[in-house]
């Protein structure tokens, strides 16, 4: 029997940011903005210990955690200035988040209950994506934020909040904001939602799921679409 206590608070998180762009010298653009992209953390029996993970393998496994905040958003960087007042910025950075998911899934967040017994206070799934300023500005692509229990697992939680939002970046042309898709917790795509398969799930408090689009700003040019 595998069993884990923890009374405190407890945070995984695989967060990807991408750098900023060089400054430019005279009569040149600044450099772009890197690409940040959320990776892999886990918590449960996934039997996919990858990255920042936490893994109990065995089907009479037992855990009791406090408050827990997964996050694996994707951070795009801002471009660099003009080398002068006359020379554009850099064009900003893409942020892709991976999943944040209470179920067996690859590239993912999660807190797994399949044949196994988890006890969280107040959680937080964050698969959220933020695209960087700049001329061109990035686009935010938000994840999958879902909770499932599978295979005769057991999941008790005071409340929840998850979210997969997209967030474009500000600048001359704004970025695209996607949040997460329909509320599936099987889309791969993108989405937040709530769901069973020979499982319980007990939420004694609030639940909220957010997958909203949000669209960069403009200067001079297009705003960026918002899509949920």
């Amino acid at each position: 029997n595998n069993s884990v206590n923890v009374s405190g608070a407890t945070t995984i998180s695989a967060i990807g940011t991408g750098g900023l762009g060089g400054n430019g010298g005279i009569d040149q653009a600044g450099g772009d903005g890197g690409d940040g992209f959320g990776g892999n953390a886990f918590l449960g029996n996934s039997g996919l210990a990858t990255d920042d993970a936490a893994d109990l393998n065995d089907g009479t496994s037992v855990a009791i955690i406090g408050d827990l905040t997964l996050e694996n958003s994707g951070i795009g960087g801002d471009g660099g200035f003009g080398g002068s007042t006359f020379d554009p910025m850099g064009n900003g950075g893409d942020g892709a988040a991976g999943i944040t998911e209470l179920n067996v899934s690859l590239d993912q967040a999660t807190v797994t209950a399949a044949g196994v017994s988890l006890t969280i206070g107040n959680l937080n799934a964050l698969s959220n994506g933020f695209g960087g300023d700049g001329d061109i500005a990035g686009n935010g692509l938000g994840g999958v934020s879902s909770v499932t229990a599978v295979s005769n697992g057991e999941l008790s939680i005071a409340s929840i909040n998850a979210e997969a939002t997209g967030n474009g970046g500000n600048g001359r042309i704004g970025g695209d904001g996607l949040g997460g898709g329909a509320a599936d917790p099987g889309n791969v795509d993108g989405g937040t939602g709530i769901g069973f398969r020979n499982g319980s799930i007990i939420i004694a408090g609030d639940a909220g799921f957010t997958a909203t689009g949000f669209g960069g700003a403009s200067t001079g040019g297009d705003g960026g679409a918002g899509m949920g």
